[in-house]
């Protein structure tokens, strides 16, 4: 096993998760912009933690709570939870924020060597320098992103995710994630009050699509919810058609490199059909399988307008309820289905 930590000139190992407030005062477009020299007046926050307290430790679950204050008038209260068989730690954040023109960043410094980071966005992701040979390099000292950015090299990796902040850097191994800004123009409260916002991190064998670094940003997002709901003829008294253990209103599956993420599953623009939109997210190709979980009649491949179009390798087969295509990188494909006499609604 490897220590993920980077360490400084002396071989002494640093923290992760270093928080970081900058004087924030862009010269344009203040509650947007963010200066290349902003990092020259940097404090790091080293304010002793009033309060450490263990708040949850069971088989399932641990975490830590840290309250401290944070710059010269709020306050902040950090929950480091790890779950029971995950990979990541959750940083679950509350902050009472007051500052003025200040930008709060946590500081990720990893022991992996890149000349390259990947970067999540919808539909996919893209890769920028970590290095700054040239002045585009150097222009990339924060870049936007969706969820999740990650440095890896043959061995290990690390991966930060969030819900919600698209402001990052990943340069000379150290990946940032800007948190927080307050602006005076053109709001003088923007930003001012409570947030609570949660972000991770995730080391891994050094290769992000085996470790699934984007599916865990996706359960970040979107964590899995259970209820306990009740069929009309059940609330009623009456007895009512169960759905099969491991039903699901569609499939999707796929060979080769391909690796494919349903985006959307709704009421067609025309009247009695569905529509479903399936997207290829990690750059690879391969044959494309959805298997529909209701009874379906004609399917076709359409754009996004739901205008028919042709699409290589497609066949359906309406008597076992199945439809194959080939995908390319990143592509993204669209399925109208008739919905058949004996469908959702019988």
């Amino acid at each position: 096993d490897r220590v993920a930590n980077g360490a400084d000139s002396h071989g002494e190992l640093l923290p992760m998760n270093q928080l970081v407030i900058y004087e924030d005062r862009p010269r344009r477009w203040e509650a947007w912009d963010t200066d290349r020299d902003y990092q020259e007046q940097a404090m790091r926050v080293m304010s002793a933690a009033q309060r450490i307290t263990v708040t949850k430790r069971s088989p399932l679950a641990a975490e830590i709570t840290v309250e401290r204050p944070l710059g010269s008038a709020s306050r902040l209260v950090q929950r480091y939870r790890l779950l029971a068989g995950s990979t990541r730690v959750d940083i679950v954040t509350d902050v009472e924020w007051h500052e003025e023109q200040k930008l709060l960043r946590a500081l990720f410094p990893c022991a992996v060597r890149a000349r390259r980071a990947t970067f999540g966005i919808q539909f996919g992701h893209i890769e920028r320098a970590t290095h700054d040979n040239t002045s585009w390099e150097r222009a990339q000292f924060e870049v936007p992103g969706h969820n999740w950015m990650d440095m890896s090299e043959p061995g290990l990796g690390v991966a930060v995710l969030d819900d919600g902040k698209f402001g990052r850097s990943a340069k000379h191994g150290v990946l940032g994630l800007s948190l927080l800004k307050a602006p005076n123009f053109p709001d003088p409260t923007a930003d001012r009050g409570h947030h609570r916002f949660t972000y991770s991190v995730m080391a891994h064998g050094g290769d992000w699509r085996a470790a699934g670094v984007d599916a865990h940003a996706e359960q970040l997002n979107h964590p899995l919810l259970g209820a306990m709901v009740k069929s009309a003829g059940e609330r009623a008294g009456a007895l009512a058609p169960r759905l099969a253990d491991g039903w699901q209103a569609v499939t999707v599956s796929a060979t080769g490199a391909a690796h494919l993420e349903i985006a959307a599953l709704k009421p067609a623009e025309q009247s009695g059909g569905m529509a479903l939109r399936v997207v290829e997210v990690r750059g690879g190709a391969g044959v494309a399988t959805i298997r529909w979980g209701f009874p379906v009649g004609a399917v076709c491949a359409t754009d996004l307008f739901e205008r028919p179009v042709e699409i290589d390798g497609f066949e359906h087969d309406a008597a076992t309820g199945t439809t194959r295509c080939a995908v390319r990188p990143f592509q993204i494909i669209t399925l109208r289905a008739d919905i058949a006499s004996a469908g959702i609604g019988s």
